[in-house]
C-alpha cells in the first residue's frame, strides 16, 4: 500500500513543491521588498492625471509618491478634485512592486478615501509595518 501511494504522489511532486513555495512566498518578504521605486514626475502626473476629464485636469491637485515619506503635494488645485498613482493595495495584504492604479476623487472623496491611501503610504515607506497589519489598521477605520 505504501508503495502504491508513493507512486501515485511522484507525478505530482513538483507541484506541490511550487504550491507550497509559491505559499511562503508572502512570508519571505524583507524590509528591501517595501521600498518602491520613484516613477519619473513627468509621466506620474501625466498618468494621474488621465483619470479626469481634460476639462477637470489644469485645476485638480496632484498627489505624487516619495517611496521613502509617502505621498506630498505635487501641484495644488483648485477645483476640489485630487489624482494620485496608487501604488499599494492594502486589501492584497502583500507587499507588492507591480501596482500602479492612477486614481481620482472628488472634494468629497478626497476628505473621506483619500486619507486612507496617504497612511497606508506612509507606513509602507516607514518600513515597520507588515501588509497585513495595513489591512488590519484600514478595516478598524471603515
Amino acid at each position: 500500500m505504501t508503495k502504491n501511494f508513493l507512486s501515485i504522489l511522484r507525478p505530482y511532486t513538483l507541484w506541490l513543491l511550487f504550491i507550497f513555495t509559491a505559499a511562503l512566498q508572502g512570508f519571505g518578504q524583507t524590509q528591501g521588498d517595501w521600498k518602491l521605486e520613484k516613477m519619473p514626475t513627468d509621466l506620474e502626473t501625466d498618468f494621474a492625471l488621465s483619470t479626469l476629464p481634460p476639462q477637470l485636469r489644469s485645476d485638480a491637485t496632484v498627489y505624487l509618491l516619495n517611496p521613502d515619506k509617502g505621498y506630498y503635494i505635487s501641484r495644488q488645485g483648485t477645483n476640489g478634485f485630487v489624482c494620485f498613482i496608487a501604488r499599494t493595495e492594502w486589501e492584497w495584504a502583500e507587499f507588492r512592486q507591480d501596482v500602479a492604479t492612477p486614481i481620482s476623487y472628488d472634494a468629497e472623496g478626497s476628505k473621506t478615501i483619500m486619507p486612507v491611501y496617504i497612511d497606508v503610504a506612509s507606513m509602507r515607506a516607514s518600513g515597520k509595518s507588515s501588509p497585513k497589519s495595513w489591512q488590519n489598521s484600514v478595516k478598524k477605520r471603515l
